[in-house]
């Protein structure tokens, strides 16, 4: 049995769904599957949680500050220990491990995974972007649009041959429609890193917005996730007196994260910037209507005539559109019909496990 080892971040972000996503679509365990988790942020506990339950041998390396190659050289060594048959990265940083490890074992396949935003990246993380295509076998990129973005950016460095377009997709079972709560509360949620690319203060201002405008309409915000953000964002609610009308819920585990999208009536992703938002997938699959900032790449997860777009960074357009979703259950209804259709035929991850298996074998 070929054994597979993916390298990705150890804290909260895309990785770690991507990873177990992956991970859960071998349904017939053709593969084992092994993880480093290498990151500033201390292991998840959920992520420990899912490695025992799917039987993923896994090391976690705490990374120090700067280019911390000697964290890279002991994790090294548990890789030799593993010994892979391919390698899937997730977190560009670990460049320097998979390269001394392909120096040793030139056979072993490597793809590097790009997940974070051109926009978010420094000139470090564009280096990397360009060394990378020196020594991996394929850079797997979330869009076609992506792709083209690093192509101008890094000009002669990028290589189309090695330059391959593979979506994310999610686990359509276990994201799935729950039953309806049964009150006439509107929730309406958003989850995601409380960092400053997702736009939770935008989300915020327009919920409130949207309270002056509907008093008679009972709703409430429910927001998902951890970050640096977070104590800033609270202590805001406080200071608009939102205390009872806005709750924080923090980092959920996936049973709590499905029961969350479950609960919702609307789901309303703001932001500045995407590669490819799992949340967004992971509503539309539990039959939400979603709203979304209309960054690029976001039609490719939400079709126009799926979900709803707003400009991005203007906090009245999104009140107007979770207003008008708010007010009309019927079209609630019909959006959630067509979203959980568009996710269950388009989301999967099964398709994208077999695109990464022929990419590597």
């Amino acid at each position: 049995m070929k054994k597979i080892l993916q390298i990705l971040y150890s804290g909260l972000g895309g990785h770690g769904s991507v990873f177990f996503s992956l991970v859960e679509a071998d349904r017939d365990r053709k593969f084992k599957h092994c993880a480093v988790f290498y990151g500033v942020e201390p292991l998840l506990a959920d992520y420990k949680q899912k490695c025992e339950a799917l039987d993923i041998n896994y090391t976690y390396s705490p990374k120090r500050p700067g280019l911390d190659l000697e964290t890279q050289r002991q994790f090294l060594e548990w890789m030799e220990e593993q010994k892979p048959d391919a390698v899937i990265l997730h977190s560009p940083p670990a460049l320097y491990a998979c390269r001394k490890y392909l120096k040793k074992h030139p056979q072993v396949p490597l793809l590097l995974v790009e997940h974070n935003a051109n926009v978010l990246k420094g000139s470090k993380e564009w280096i990397l972007s360009s060394v990378a295509f020196q020594f991996v076998k394929r850079v797997v990129y979330l869009t076609e649009s992506y792709r083209d973005e690093v192509k101008k950016k890094i000009g002669f460095f990028f290589k189309d041959h090695k330059a391959a377009i593979i979506p994310n997709g999610i686990n359509t079972d276990r994201y799935c429609p729950g039953e309806a709560v049964g009150d006439s509360i509107i929730r309406i949620g958003m989850c995601g890193r409380i960092s400053k690319p997702k736009d939770f203060l935008g989300l915020i201002d327009a919920f409130e917005q949207m309270l002056l405008r509907t008093p008679n309409i009972k709703s409430h915000l429910l927001l998902a996730g951890d970050g640096p953000d977070k104590k800033s964002l609270e202590q805001y609610v406080v200071e608009r007196g939102l205390v009872e009308r806005v709750t924080f819920l923090g980092l959920l585990n996936e049973r709590d994260l499905v029961s969350f999208y479950q609960r919702l009536d609307i789901y309303a992703h703001s932001s500045f910037s995407e590669a490819m938002s799992t949340a967004v997938m992971q509503a539309l699959s539990c039959a939400v209507p979603t709203i979304a900032s209309s960054v690029d790449g976001m039609h490719l997860v939400l079709p126009h005539n799926i979900g709803v777009h707003v400009p991005p960074g203007h906090a009245e357009e999104m009140a107007n559109a979770i207003e008008a979703l708010a007010v009309d259950e019927e079209r609630r209804k019909q959006m959630a019909t067509r979203s959980r259709e568009y996710a269950v035929n388009n989301l999967s991850n099964t398709a994208t496990w077999e695109q990464y298996v022929n990419l590597l074998f």
